[in-house]
């Protein structure tokens, strides 16, 4: 264990934080240049918040946009380095605040960037390649702590390995949803038509299946390295062009950068206590991530038709969802229909198939003033359709929403 401590260059490390940082900053860019920061994070929003996190409350319009432009402008002094010890839990506090305040804020973008940039956080990772070294001379650091690009090594390697697991079905195999989703692209000039060819669909399945499962691996043994992260980077590349998953695939070439070999080793004494902490830190923090993604074993019933057990698992475009929605409220003993996206805003729509966001929402409609707070029942009627398969009824219109408690155990109503 004494090893996690050793000191190492850290030139590997400062170069990961500058294009983290620099994905960081043109994600936050384009959320206020699209207007997608003032529709999502900063419109109006149905209160549906995580379990435990009520407490978390939605802040003004104002305050909400200036979280953002905050966040942007402490993304781009993080990628140049610059009083980086400060922007950089700004910049996490605020990204965790947006992703965990509202439930349909949830992307796997946030959730590995901020991560990957806890550990970066913790290490002397502005310690060259840097503003803060060529104008600070006391930041200068030529030396990381080993444990820093390991826990960054271990993050990057658990989101692959269960990216791989959840697609390891017979829906994916058989070349479902890739092949409709690079369908999608068919129109293209030259390699349109290649991309509904089923040898190439069933190809690009198994292989991004193989890669998923084993590329950590491939990572960790020098001599394949080389090899592994140029896969790695052509198979986020690929994903980006035909798949349209934003600026993941980025963010997922930077931190795999990780795994490069760090030079330069030497032992360096660490005080008992803050060894014994960090490793505490370390031990808590790998046990939950590796049990986090299991969870969805613990309810009965397909996780990707029941959303339960979905979110922080890492499960990548793993499958083709279409659903469709009919909401009610009954007042005074009268159902009356409503529609969901007059009450949910674009973020959170996508919510009305998740049975547990759906339960908070019913009891949020039922004091809704629209409804001059005399709701006495709300019903769903939710179908969803799986990779093209028939639809089958998640929530029947017989059950009445708001009887149900909010909690994260099963509903037995599924």
């Amino acid at each position: 264990m004494r090893r996690l401590f050793d000191a190492v260059d850290n030139l590997v490390l400062c170069r990961i934080r500058a294009g983290w940082g620099a994905v960081a900053a043109v994600h936050w860019g384009m959320l206020l240049l699209t207007g997608k920061a003032e529709a999502e994070i900063a419109g109006w929003a149905a209160p549906i918040p995580y379990i435990g996190f009520e407490w978390l409350v939605r802040l003004s319009p104002a305050w909400m946009m200036g979280l953002v432009w905050t966040a942007f402008l402490c993304a781009i002094l993080v990628a140049v380095g610059l009083f980086y010890r400060v922007a950089m839990p700004i910049l996490l506090g605020i990204w965790a605040y947006v992703l965990w305040h509202d439930i349909g804020m949830y992307s796997n973008f946030s959730y590995i960037s901020i991560l990957t940039g806890f550990w970066l956080m913790l290490g002397p990772a502005a310690g060259r390649v840097s503003l803060d070294a060529k104008l600070f001379a006391s930041r200068r650091a030529d030396e990381t702590p080993v444990w820093v690009l390991w826990m960054l090594r271990f993050q990057v390697g658990v989101a692959y390995f269960y990216g791989g697991v959840i697609k390891f079905n017979s829906d994916w195999i058989a070349g479902e949803p890739l092949g409709p989703w690079l369908a999608e692209s068919s129109h293209w000039p030259v390699i349109g038509e290649w991309l509904t060819w089923r040898p190439l669909v069933l190809g690009m399945s198994w292989a991004g299946l193989f890669f998923d499962l084993t590329i950590a691996f491939w990572l960790l043994w020098p001599r394949a390295r080389p090899w592994a992260f140029g896969a790695a980077v052509f198979f986020h590349i690929t994903n980006y062009v035909l798949l349209s998953v934003g600026f993941l695939p980025f963010m997922m070439i930077v931190v795999t950068g990780a795994f490069w070999e760090f030079s330069g080793r030497k032992a360096r004494p660490v005080a008992k206590i803050r060894e014994r902490a960090l490793l505490a830190l370390m031990a808590v923090w790998t046990i939950t991530q590796a049990l986090i993604p299991l969870r969805h074993h613990l309810y009965p019933g397909d996780g990707r038709i029941t959303y339960e057990g979905q979110r922080y698992s890492w499960w990548w475009r793993h499958a083709r969802q279409e659903v469709k929605a009919k909401v009610w409220v009954e007042v005074d003993g009268v159902r009356q229909p409503i529609h969901p996206p007059d009450y949910l805003n674009p973020a959170q729509y996508s919510l009305v198939s998740d049975p547990h966001a759906l339960v908070i929402w019913a009891h949020w409609l039922k004091t809704h003033p629209d409804f001059g707070g005399q709701v006495t029942g709300v019903f769903a009627q939710i179908e969803v359709s799986l990779n093209g398969h028939p639809f089958v009824v998640l929530v029947s219109d017989d059950i009445d929403l708001i009887r149900h408690p909010i909690t994260l155990r099963h509903y037995d109503f599924l």
